[in-house]
């Protein structure tokens, strides 16, 4: 959940999504960068043993130049979810992509969904419920669409 919840019309919402866009693939590419990062270290400290960034060799030093990658990559995901986070929506799954958007319809709370990728909102769901109860949203915007 962001530190702070922004309520967004469907409109409003809909213009921020390059923002957000952005700061999620800078998030989800800095993430991957650094699975792969700490997938290498951890063979070769496997192989190498607990001391291999002691080691005056090519696997210490490329034990050592992972290490400085990976607080670099740290670094841009913490900058990426600042990003996203100022805007007060709440990222569901990095992963999948999927950032929820709160909005208040009929004095409800409600989640306008967005999935990287799409282009804008067309999906909504109820805050307590997960992504794969998004339903889609009525045709015509703001003023048309109506939690049944």
């Amino acid at each position: 959940m962001p530190a702070q919840i922004t309520l967004y019309t469907l409109d409003e919402a809909n213009e921020i999504i390059p923002e957000i866009t952005s700061a999620m693939r800078a998030l989800r590419m800095s993430r991957r960068h650094a699975f792969k990062l700490e997938a290498r270290r951890a063979v070769l400290q496997l192989i190498r043993g607990s001391t291999v960034d002691e080691l005056e060799d090519e696997d210490g030093e490329d034990f050592r130049t992972s290490g400085r990658a990976l607080e670099f990559l740290s670094g841009n995901r913490r900058k990426a979810a600042r990003r996203i986070r100022k805007h007060g929506v709440r990222v569901r799954s990095v992963n999948l992509g999927y950032v929820d958007f709160f909005s208040l319809r009929r004095r409800e709370v409600v989640v306008l969904c967005w999935k990287i990728g799409e282009k804008r909102i067309v999906h909504w769901h109820r805050p307590e419920e997960r992504c794969d109860c998004r339903r889609p949203l009525p045709l015509g915007g703001d003023d048309d669409w109506d939690i049944e």
